[in-house]
Formats: C-alpha cells, sequence, structure tokens
C-alpha cells in the first residue's frame, strides 16, 4: 500500500504541471442495464482512485513539518478532526486494538520522533508524529499526534439531458426572457409619462409601449438565439441527486428506452468543493427485460398467497374441516327472522343505496339470499325496497332462488321487492316512512351507505327492531355500531358468503386470504421496528432497509 502511494505521488508531481492546479481528477463511472426492469433503468457505478489531492496535500505539511513548522499549529489549521485539532492532533497514549490496523502498523513501526505518512484509513489521510513510545511487546504502547486531511464527502450525479430537454429549456429561457423585456419596458415607459403628467390611455403612449414591447421582445429573443450554443453546452447534465460518501452505485430510473444517456460524477468536500469529476465513456439506452425484477418479492408474497388459497381449497374438498370464527351479525339472521315470525310482522331487507358495480352490493344480495331461504323456512313475509332497478332484478331473482331451494316456490312474491327511486334521501323518505308505519320486526341493511345510515338505524331502534348491519364504509360504521343489535365490519361482510355457504372453494379462498394478512402484518411489523431504530439512532442502514421494503417487498 505504502508503495502504492509513494508511486502515485511521484506520477502525480511530474504529471502536475501538464494538467494544471484547476484540473479535475477523473472518477471511472460505468454504466450498464438494469436486470429484471421494465425498461427505464440504469444501474451505475463508479470508482475513485486514490484521493490524490488530499496526499499531494499531506506530502507538502509533511515538508513543512520537517523543515521547522511547528506540528501543532499545522494540526490546528489543517486537521479534519475537531476533537484532536484543538489539542494540536494529541492523540495521548494508546495500545494495540485500538486504532485502525493501517494506522496502528505505521505508528509502532516508526521510531520516536519520526514524521510518517500520508496514512490511509476509513476516515482520510493521516500525517503522525510518534512522539514517545513505552513498555514491549503486548504492552507496548505509543503517544502520538496526527493530522487528518479530508476526504470525498459526497458525489453529485448528473444525467444528460436528451436533445427535446435541451430544446425546451432553450424554449423556456426564451420566453421568459421575452416576458421580463416586455414588462421592464411597460413599467419604465409608464412610469416616465406619469412623471410627464401623460395619461396611461394616451394613444400615443399606448402606440409607443406596443412599438417598445416590440423592439424588446425581437431583441430578447435574438439574443437567446446568438447564446443557444452557449445555453445548450451549459444544458448538457441534468443534476439527479447527492449520493454518500461510501456509495459506489446508483441507480437511475423513470428513463426513456429510445434515448441514448451519458452520466457524470461530481466528488466533492464537506465545503462543496469539486475534487474529482468523471464521465461515462459511452452513451447507453435502457433495455426492457423479460421480467421486472422490482417486483420480485411482490411476485413472491403473491404466489404465496395464491399457493395457500389452492392448499386450502383442496382441505377443504378432502373433507377436512376449517376453522372460522362465529360472525354474530350472520348468526342472528335465524334469531331475526324468528322473531318477525313470532310477533307477525315483516322482515325488512334494504341493499344499500349503490348499483350492482359496486362490491358492496353484492356482499349484501349473498346475505339477502340466506335471509330470503330462512324466511320462506319460517314463512315470514320478506320486503325488499331497492334505489336501482339491476339491484331490484338481482334482488328477485337471489330471492326467488332461495325460495326454491327451501322448497317452497309458490311463497314467492316478487312485487314484494321493488324499485323506488335513485334519488338519495326520496329513497330514505320511502324507507323511513315505511317503518314507522308498518314497524317491521327485523331490519337489515347490508350494502353500501351513506348519511342515510343514521336516518335508518335510528329509526328502526325507535320502532323496537332487532337490526343487523354490513358495510365496509368507514365513516358510516360508527352510526350503524351505535343503533344496530349487530354489525358486520367490513372484512366480515365480505366474509359473510363463505360462511353462510360452507363451499370448499369459498372457505378455502377465505383461510388463503388469512396467510396473506399474516405477511401483511409481519411486513408491517418489521418495518415498524425498523423504522423505529432508524429514526432514533440514524442509522443509515436502517433507513436503506426500510427503503428496500416499501420499495421491493411491498412493491
Amino acid at each position: 500500500m505504502r508503495k502504492l502511494i509513494l508511486i502515485t505521488i511521484a506520477l502525480v508531481i511530474f504529471t502536475l504541471p501538464a494538467f494544471g492546479q484547476e484540473e479535475e481528477l477523473p472518477i471511472v463511472v460505468t454504466a450498464s442495464d438494469h436486470n429484471w426492469d421494465g425498461g427505464d433503468k440504469i444501474d451505475l457505478e463508479w470508482k475513485i482512485p486514490l484521493d490524490i489531492l488530499d496526499i499531494i496535500k499531506g506530502v507538502e505539511l509533511i515538508r513543512q513539518i520537517k523543515d521547522g513548522a511547528d506540528f501543532a499549529t499545522i494540526a490546528e489549521i489543517h486537521s479534519t478532526e475537531p476533537n484532536s485539532a484543538e489539542k494540536g492532533g494529541d492523540l495521548g497514549w494508546f495500545g494495540r486494538g485500538s486504532k485502525e490496523p493501517l494506522f496502528e502498523e505505521a505508528a509502532f513501526n516508526a521510531n520516536v520522533g519520526d514524521i510518517v505518512g500520508p496514512v490511509e484509513s476509513q476516515l482520510g489521510y493521516h500525517i503522525i508524529w510518534v512522539r514517545d513510545k513505552r513498555g514491549e511487546d503486548d504492552e507496548e504502547e505509543v503517544q502520538a499526534s496526527h493530522i487528518l486531511l479530508k476526504k470525498v464527502e459526497t458525489f453529485k450525479i448528473y444525467r444528460s439531458n436528451s436533445t427535446d430537454e435541451i430544446d425546451a429549456i432553450i424554449k423556456d429561457e426564451k420566453s421568459k426572457a421575452v416576458k421580463d423585456a416586455k414588462e421592464a419596458v411597460t413599467k419604465r415607459l409608464i412610469e416616465n409619462a406619469e412623471k410627464e403628467g401623460v395619461s396611461k390611455d394616451d394613444k400615443g403612449l399606448l402606440q409607443r409601449i406596443r412599438d417598445e414591447r416590440k423592439s424588446v421582445a425581437d431583441n430578447a429573443s435574438q439574443d437567446i438565439t446568438d447564446r443557444e450554443g452557449d445555453i445548450r453546452a451549459e444544458s448538457e447534465f441534468k443534476f439527479l441527486t447527492v449520493a454518500g460518501k461510501n456509495e459506489t452505485t446508483f441507480t437511475v430510473e423513470k428513463l426513456e428506452g429510445d434515448i441514448a444517456y451519458s452520466f457524470k460524477i461530481l466528488a466533492l468536500d464537506k465545503d462543496g468543493n469539486i475534487l474529482l469529476s468523471g464521465i461515462t465513456d459511452k452513451s447507453i439506452s435502457p433495455v426492457a427485460q423479460s421480467f421486472d425484477g422490482s417486483r420480485f418479492f411482490l411476485g413472491i408474497i403473491t404466489l404465496i398467497l395464491c399457493f395457500s388459497v389452492v392448499w386450502f381449497i383442496q382441505m377443504a374438498r378432502r373433507g377436512k374441516p376449517l376453522k372460522v370464527r362465529k360472525i354474530a351479525g350472520l348468526e342472528a339472521v335465524d334469531e331475526a327472522v324468528g322473531r318477525a315470525t313470532e310477533m307477525g310482522r315483516s322482515i325488512l331487507f334494504v341493499p344499500g343505496i349503490q348499483d350492482m358495480n359496486e362490491i358492496q352490493t353484492i356482499a349484501g344480495l349473498t346475505v339477502l339470499s340466506r335471509v330470503a331461504r330462512t324466511a320462506a323456512n319460517y314463512d315470514a313475509t320478506l320486503e325488499v325496497p331497492t334505489s336501482r332497478s339491476l339491484v331490484m332484478s338481482a334482488a328477485r331473482e337471489t330471492v326467488q332462488a332461495s325460495y326454491l331451494s327451501a322448497g317452497r316456490p309458490d311463497a314467492f312474491n316478487q312485487d314484494l321487492i321493488y324499485y323506488v327511486t335513485d334519488e338519495q334521501f326520496g329513497y330514505v323518505a320511502h324507507l323511513s316512512g315505511r317503518m314507522v308505519r308498518e314497524k317491521p320486526a327485523a331490519c337489515f341493511y347490508m350494502g353500501a351507505f351513506f348519511a342515510e345510515s343514521l336516518i335508518l338505524a335510528e329509526t328502526g331502534n325507535s320502532i323496537g327492531a332487532i337490526q343487523v348491519a354490513g358495510t365496509a364504509m368507514p365513516a358510516q360504521l360508527p352510526f350503524f355500531v351505535a343503533a344496530c343489535d349487530y354489525t358486520l365490519i367490513g372484512e366480515e361482510f365480505f366474509a359473510a358468503s363463505a360462511y353462510l355457504s360452507g363451499e370448499p372453494e369459498q372457505l378455502g379462498s377465505l383461510k388463503g386470504q388469512d396467510v396473506g394478512k399474516v405477511i401483511v402484518g409481519v411486513v408491517m411489523i418489521i418495518g415498524i421496528t425498523v423504522a423505529t431504530i432508524g429514526a432514533i439512532t440514524g442509522s443509515e442502514a436502517m433507513m436503506n432497509m426500510l427503503q428496500f421494503i416499501k420499495s421491493t417487498v411491498l412493491g
């Protein structure tokens, strides 16, 4: 390592006049197509050579110290480690195993009074002054001072602008220049007119403003045209992001497949000064891949979910019982219908106020099928007023099929399943009036509801009906919970079909979805834990893991 540094120093010292003091040294930048993507990503990788500028500076500082300069003073001025710089670079006494290996090797191998370096470590480059030694072998200690020279702190990443993007920049520059020129000349002429006592509506002034605006607009446009070459050169690259000093790779996203891109990397110190730079040696275009790797983990989760569904369906078909917890609202159907039969009153079923394209309406009709079959068995009267004509047709088919399966097709009366109106509160007014007049013994509200949920639930509560509600509308659930006897909340409502039918396919799907919920729950717990640890400790690794979970695992 030391030989490599000395060779590099020699080469730089001899070649330095050739590229001048202001010349930036190269970073090796390579670009490659991102594997398994949709054709809009390029992977960048860069390698930074030995930080030649710091090595040269270290050699110069060593020369100054050997020529008689005070080490402590040099350390206070040039060292980038605040704690030791304030003490003239003093590190005190230290034994083996307390410093980085390369630093220790240089310090323990040097004689007392030697100035050694530059020695590279993860922190930067060190100039070490061995001031004293004591002890022997494993108990040997060194008293030393050091000067730490800065290294690269951040990288700025740029990509080339396409011809269309540069044309758009020039167009915007020209539009802005023309606009600013027109506004400036208009303001100047109006201010001069006010000083001279000329009215703003003076025809001569207005004509002069028009002429001047046209003239300055032409001049501004021509100026941008004359500077077009310079603007194109300045707009060659577009800033993308800043990478940390320990990062050497970056994936550029949202690229277009028909454009060849170049990329540039700038290495900066902590003060924002450019130390090194590099540009890809050739342009590259992203290529669409057969598989999008960014969705790989999401695909794995999907496969696990699908396998779970198929597995549980097969288990159900083989007769193995699948445990599904009891849903009180669905268990109460027999109780509600039985109560209506005993009291000689009707059953009111409201399938929400949305059309058949709403999944909640379909879930509500599934529950209607069970209610209708129970009503047929108990010889109870079931009334289903709807606010959509398609829902009325579907409800009639559902109820008729239920009466048929119960062996009571003659008891089916399609007139009890009827259309009221599409108008929200007109429909609610009809339901409320009918509930107050006929006082049904049981009321079912199954579907999508809005403001009418509270009106219906309170009206049913006031007449003493047993009420069962089910919806996936979060804002309406509190009203149903407060006023109804039983409420199916979200997932319970959608699980009603599997719960009531007991069919293997539906039960297997229900249990398979539970596996998906477990996976999501575990990922959420891991994500929350990682985010909490990252926020408390400030760990960059934890925040990178969190970003990976959000963008890759969760898709």
